[in-house]
């Protein structure tokens, strides 16, 4: 049971170490921000254009049936 424990221990400390080293600086987050924020945008907009798109098609569609 102690070696189990003295294991388990020894396991944690070493992920403890892990995590402490991924650490980021404050540049690198505020650039990764940037790159999501600037992805989202682009995904966003090409949404927007769709459905903006598929507006006008259906306008058209209704107003050539009148």
């Amino acid at each position: 049971m102690t070696k189990v424990l003295d294991e388990a221990s020894e396991n944690t400390s070493e992920l403890n170490e892990v995590k402490n080293q991924k650490t980021l600086c404050v540049h690198d987050l505020k650039k990764k921000l940037r790159v999501k924020q600037k992805r989202q945008f682009i995904i966003n907009t090409i949404i927007l254009s769709v459905i903006i798109t598929l507006l006008c098609v259906i306008s058209v569609l209704i107003y050539q049936s009148l």
